[in-house]
């Protein structure tokens, strides 16, 4: 039974180590920001890459071939954003955008050069949670109870057939 709790710990360790992988790449490449929480850090970066999530605001947008300038608003802040990309048709008045540039504080202005989806993380996490987790239970469980029957047949005495007279 050793060699059991032993290889369950090590699926344990390397479950833990793609969850802490997959947080990691979460935080780093697809959280976003909401623009309080950009403005609220912006005096201390210059020029840092971010990705910001606000609702376009339909006052003072402006459309080019290629290039856009509008407003991204949070709950009580905005921000100016300039967006040089080729996809200038899918960023409408009141949607909800992911804008990827670079933050300049100093002029309180996002230059972006693409868009991103929506980052839906806690429906994806719950979901993973809710199919992997008793799926784990099950087997831990159903390999305890054979590994205990395994042990109970090698114990048992072995058949022997009856011989006739």
């Amino acid at each position: 039974m050793g060699r059991f709790y032993l290889r369950w710990a090590g699926v344990l360790l390397v479950g833990g180590l793609i969850a802490w992988l997959g947080a990691r790449r979460y935080c780093h490449d697809v959280a976003a920001l909401s623009v309080e929480a950009l403005m609220a850090r912006g005096a201390t970066k210059e020029e840092e890459a971010v990705r910001v999530l606000g609702q376009v605001v339909s006052e003072g947008m402006t459309r080019e071939p290629n290039r856009m300038r509008f407003r991204l608003a949070g709950a009580t802040q905005q921000i100016i954003v300039d967006y040089f990309g080729d996809d200038t048709e899918s960023i409408r008045a009141l949607k909800t955008v992911v804008m990827i540039g670079r933050w300049t504080p100093s002029t309180q202005t996002l230059t972006a050069h693409d868009t991103a989806p929506i980052p839906n993380a806690g429906y994806v996490a719950a979901a993973y949670l809710v199919g992997l987790i008793p799926t784990a239970l099950f087997l831990f469980f159903m390999e305890r109870k054979v590994a205990a029957l395994y042990v109970a047949i090698k114990q048992e005495k072995v058949y022997e057939p009856e011989r006739g007279s």
